[in-house]
């Protein structure tokens, strides 16, 4: 059964550099009546102050989904490094508004082997975008804050880069496995 609740019912914290809508008991709000909705134990309504990132918490055994209604957000335990989730609408500076399926961190040891992972590089991600005309990947980097020190493009569509190719060689593609 769906209950609804109004506005003047939800629990709203004030934490400095957080205001916050909690659903359900969380933390210390307790509320026996919403505890969780099946599966689902948070359902939180988080306004940050610019600049503000989520500190390090942990979540164990629990997939986090997190909308961004405007601006960029920032969350300590990424894992494995800096990237987020997307703003909800980036656009570049041309005024193009790249469509990115997907965008991870990577860890090094998952990295293909023809990428030059330089010694300064910070953190590496893998990112699935629909277009990438004109340096379309770097330029999303810059929008985000970052930059780009190298690229390797290891699918296009269903054509997959093998592994076991080294830099610099190449493999012819035939019709019968990879028709036009």
């Amino acid at each position: 059964m769906i209950t609804i609740r109004r506005d003047a019912d939800i629990h709203d914290i004030e934490g400095g550099w957080f205001r916050a809508r909690w659903h359900f008991s969380f933390d210390q709000y307790i509320d026996p009546e919403n505890d969780s909705f099946g599966a689902m134990r948070v359902f939180n309504d988080d306004r940050l102050v610019p600049g503000a990132v989520w500190p390090l918490h942990p979540h164990r055994d629990v997939e986090g989904l997190t909308y961004v209604v405007e601006g960029l957000f920032g969350h300590e335990d990424n894992v494995g490094g800096p990237f987020g989730p997307l703003p909800a609408k980036l656009v570049l500076d041309d005024g193009h508004e790249p469509k990115i399926s997907a965008l991870e961190t990577l860890p090094r040891d998952a990295a293909h082997p023809s990428l030059d992972v330089r010694p300064e590089t910070g953190a590496l991600a893998t990112i699935t975008i629909i277009g990438g005309a004109y340096h379309e990947v770097r330029r999303i980097f810059a929008a985000l804050g970052s930059h780009v020190l190298g690229l390797c493009r290891v699918s296009f569509g269903e054509v997959e880069l093998p592994r076991d190719l080294a830099p610099g060689e190449y493999q012819l593609l035939s019709g019968e496995t990879h028709p036009q």
